[in-house]
């Protein structure tokens, strides 16, 4: 019996991915985002070139960084919530031997080598005994690859002012990896390492911006003589912050630079501010070269850096930089110019236009021209500069680490849509082969991204939502200017427990200048599954195509709500008729108004789960269609008294999205931030997983094509997936001629409702569990209904299927008493 029963569970999901077989996602390798964090050039062939990324691993470029590929075989590092992302931090290249590349990761204390310029990696941890060590830097000493230092952050767990406070330590190797000794451990993580021409010289920086020390006040610089066996503080000269983010060394004897600064401290009632400094004697003493006072650009100083580096062709050329600009002196410090992007009248950060470049962790630049210089960023993205960081290009196609938050279709082009995450606003006409940044005017300003809407008649016309301070931007040109057009009072960046944006907002189709626009706590996408969260703000409604907003104060009143918004839904023909879904309710996660917002009735107190993250109307707005936290996915045809499961929670899916296809009702995505995206092609009857080509499944953010023939994914981590939908063969009177299939379980008849009178020829087809054909009937001028006769077939589960015109149209599981 048990035999058997496993033979059926293998042959319905079979039957049921019929329609799925060969079909795939495909990366699309954009928009820019992501942890980046080391960018190394090959040190005899400047078109090779290896980045890392938090996210997305190892890529490798061949041609000078205009593609990039993933180059990740045999790392076995993984974290996220779906366990897809390869958290690789730092790489560094063996310069006594080009083929040997190193790598480390964060969390989980690995380090792997490889010895074929990273086709392949073996894990070398022999004698780590931390389990959770971020590694930050592996350096190879000059005329010995047997020697390697491993440079690394390891987490209490311990919340600071801001961040985690966390310890450091710096591991050995003298054989190449084989075996680690530990060499110092301290009260601040290890970050950058310096080997003197004398290889038992070393020089270690501690810190970085966005970290906080174990003892608060951090370490600074550490030096050894003796190749690591003993360590002493070396910061005579450094005032202010001790958290130092960048060091660059150089082929002058002694000659080294180190950037400092931290959010935490730069937030304290009396801030703790870093700048810039320079030694010329090994790190024994510094000499301040940028301080936070100076005004390098009009009206701006800078109180954190982050990057620093010296040009290895002229040591008195020095780059140093800040999330908001870049700094060059020509002059070994004595002087500065500061770069960034915008106008004189309206200046922005620095980056290509549209794009906000995120915070430079490393620069490396060109072994012969020192105008030339790359940048790898939090914030993701590899950035070029050919002109000595005055302006910058995005460089290549094929990597990305981006965390895409909302995805929003452009209802004029089937290809289109405008999407925003951690990295900012960007639009896309081609299905994602192309990416236009839109971090513009208003919107260049703000650092975290919650969602984004499209006017459903004019493509111009476009809305995005910040995280962090509760602003909503309009464009009316494409998203080439913005304006603010809400600031919500009570929403705080610069206070953590204040931070709340806009999750969802969404235009009515019937009267596009009514718009709801529903806020939440920060980091929905970071932790879903967080039970303590702030109370946010509810729904703010405009009536005037967004120029202004009001909050709509019915929801306010009901107790135990919270009022954060996870889920928003306008019915397509009456603006007054809203739904919204709650996070982390009492009573009901679902809140129905049709009187534009003014009073509001729970219907969703029969459903279990209590946090609904999305909400579908479908069938002219009969159906609703929900998912949830912890329960899968459910429908209602009668406005919520009555909730059906249709797809279950197990394996703790997180349901962020479900979507019914707007030119097919039967075929139904949901996105499960865990185990990826299930498809029905039978009205949520069946499921099956949807995965291939898609290699990160913790899916964000979920959107047909208005014409339901493309479909868009966005994920935490791995940028955004396309699905060519024109592939199944769904065809539009596949919307199903079959209305209804009764009684199920059935004895010796069936009954088929149509929708309409079918007069071409129609077939039924049955299958046993086996797949063997046991009936197949064929019909022609079918009325309203069909009755079919099964009272030949011997109890047990048999596979319905209708076909019309050799397609399949209907495919259902009926058991036969």
């Amino acid at each position: 019996m048990k035999n058997k029963f496993v033979q059926l569970i293998v042959f319905t999901f079979l039957l049921s991915n019929t329609f799925l077989v060969g079909q795939q996602w495909q990366r699309t390798g954009g928009p820019i985002g992501g942890l980046g964090y080391n960018i190394k050039i090959h040190p005899t062939n400047n078109q090779i070139i290896y980045i890392t990324d938090a996210f997305s691993g190892v890529h490798k470029s061949s041609d000078g960084g205009t593609t990039w590929v993933p180059k990740n075989n045999g790392i076995t590092s993984r974290t996220g919530i779906s366990d897809d992302a390869i958290p690789v931090f730092t790489i560094a290249i063996d310069q006594n031997n080009p083929t040997t590349i190193w790598a480390g990761t964060q969390f989980d204390s690995g380090i792997f080598k490889s010895s074929d310029s990273a086709e392949n990696w073996i894990k070398k941890t022999n004698g780590i005994t931390e389990t959770n060590i971020v590694f930050r830097e592996i350096s190879v000493v000059n005329g010995d690859s047997n020697i390697v230092y491993a440079s690394g952050e390891v987490p209490t767990g311990n919340q600071g002012n801001e961040f985690e406070k966390v310890k450091g330590v710096i591991y050995k190797t003298i054989d190449g990896g084989e075996n680690w000794v530990k060499i110092w451990e301290g009260d601040s993580l290890a970050r950058w390492l310096c080997i003197g021409a004398n290889p038992t010289n070393l020089v270690s920086s501690t810190g970085i911006f966005d970290r906080e020390a174990n003892n608060i006040t951090g370490v600074g610089i550490l030096k050894s003589t003796d190749g690591g066996a003993s360590w002493n503080p070396s910061n005579t000269g450094i005032t202010g912050s001790l958290f130092v983010g960048g060091m660059s060394d150089s082929a002058t004897p002694g000659l080294l630079y180190i950037a400092t600064g931290n959010n935490a401290e730069n937030n304290y009632p009396t801030p703790i501010k870093g700048g810039v400094f320079k030694s010329t004697n090994g790190g024994t003493s510094w000499t301040q070269v940028i301080a936070p006072t100076d005004v390098i650009l009009p009206g701006y100083s800078e109180a954190i850096f982050t990057a620093v580096k010296i040009a290895p062709s002229n040591n008195d050329i020095v780059y140093a930089a800040s999330d908001y600009a870049f700094y060059k002196s020509i002059d070994g410090g004595a002087t500065w110019t500061g770069h960034r992007g915008g106008t004189p009248t309206s200046p922005q950060s620095w980056g290509p236009p549209g794009i906000r470049a995120g915070v430079p962790i490393e620069i490396t630049i060109d072994k012969t021209n020192p105008d030339i210089l790359y940048a790898a960023n939090y914030g993701g993205g590899i950035f070029k500069s050919i002109d000595g960081a005055k302006t910058w290009t995005t460089l290549g196609k094929g990597y990305t680490g981006a965390t895409i938050h909302k995805i929003a279709v452009d209802n004029q082009n089937s290809s289109g849509f405008i999407a925003v995450g951690r990295s900012g606003p960007f639009k896309s006409s081609n299905n994602g082969d192309t990416y236009t940044g839109l971090f513009y005017g208003d919107a260049g300003g703000s650092a975290e991204w919650y969602s984004a809407a499209v006017h459903p008649t004019n493509s111009d016309t476009m809305f995005v939502t910040d995280e962090h301070e509760g602003l909503i931007f309009k464009s009316t040109d494409g998203g080439q200017n913005w304006t603010t057009k809400f600031d919500h009072p009570n929403a705080n960046a610069g206070a953590f427990t204040d931070r709340h944006g806009v999750k969802e907002i969404a235009i009515s189709q019937s009267n596009p200048n009514v718009m709801y626009a529903g806020f939440a706590y920060q980091f929905f996408y970071n932790n879903p599954e967080d039970t303590n969260i702030q109370d946010s703000y509810g729904v703010y409604k405009s009536i005037d195509a967004g120029e202004t907003w009001t909050e709509v104060g019915g929801l306010a009143s009901i107790p135990n709500t919270n009022l954060n918004i996870t889920a928003l839904a306008i019915n397509s023909t009456d603006e007054n008729n809203v739904y919204v879904g709650l996070r982390e309710t009492i009573g009901s996660g679902i809140y129905h108004s049709t009187d534009g917002g003014t009073t509001w009735i729970p219907i969703g107190l029969n459903l279990v789960d209590k946090s609904i993250f999305s909400i579908t109307l479908a069938e002219n707005n009969s159906v609703i269609y929900v998912g949830t936290k912890d329960n899968g996915v459910y429908k209602s045809t009668d406005n919520g008294t009555n909730w059906t499961q249709l797809l279950d929670g197990s394996g703790n899916k997180i349901i962020t999205n479900v979507k019914v296809n707007p030119g097919n009702k039967n075929h139904i995505v949901a996105s499960d931030m865990r185990s990826g995206i299930y498809a029905s092609t039978n009205g949520g009857q069946n499921w099956v997983l949807t995965n291939t080509g898609l290699d990160n499944r913790a899916v964000t953010t979920l959107e047909f094509s208005r014409d339901g023939s493309n479909l868009f994914a966005g994920t935490f981590g791995g940028g955004i997936f396309t699905f060519n939908t024109s592939s199944l063969n769904l065809t539009s009177d596949q919307i199903s001629f079959v209305k209804n299939v009764y009684p199920n379980p059935a004895n010796d008849k069936i009954k088929l409702d149509l929708h309409s009178v079918i007069s071409a020829e129609m077939k039924i087809v049955f299958y046993d569990i086996t797949g063997k054909k046991v009936i197949e009937k064929k019909y022609t001028n079918v009325s309203n209904s069909l009755l079919i006769d099964t009272s030949n077939l011997k109890k047990g589960l048999y596979i319905l299927e209708v076909r019309n015109k050799n397609n399949t149209h209907y495919k259902s599981k009926i058991l036969i008493e």
